[in-house]
């Protein structure tokens, strides 16, 4: 995620990069910081990225359809737990289990 981040904020080498070069820059970033063994190509870290926009973007609709409830007193701890059980409730038939991508969902 830091890597992607990296790369989309980038105000050097811009927005000018074709899809390739972009996630190839993606790629050598993340590769830069990681150790050997957990080295990765451009076609993993675009298919990586895919999975986990797919489930931030889940459970931010959950969250927004939680923050639509409106319930007096309630906090952004509340509305998070309530929006894991929107996010759960809502794709049950994608069987994607818990939102583990809360570290992303934060950052972005």
């Amino acid at each position: 995620m830091s890597a992607w981040l990296k790369n989309s904020v980038d105000s050097i080498a811009g927005n000018d990069r074709r899809n390739e070069q972009y996630w190839s820059d993606v790629a050598n970033t993340y590769n830069l910081t990681t150790p050997s063994n957990r080295k990765r190509n451009e076609k993993q870290m675009k298919d990586r990225w895919h999975k986990v926009n797919k489930r931030t973007d889940l459970f931010h609709c959950a969250w927004l359809k939680a923050r639509r409830l409106n319930t007096s007193g309630w906090n952004d701890q509340v509305w998070i737990d309530e929006a894991h059980k929107l996010y759960l409730s809502d794709n049950e038939n994608l069987n994607l289990g818990h939102s583990v991508h809360m570290d992303v969902w934060y950052l972005v």
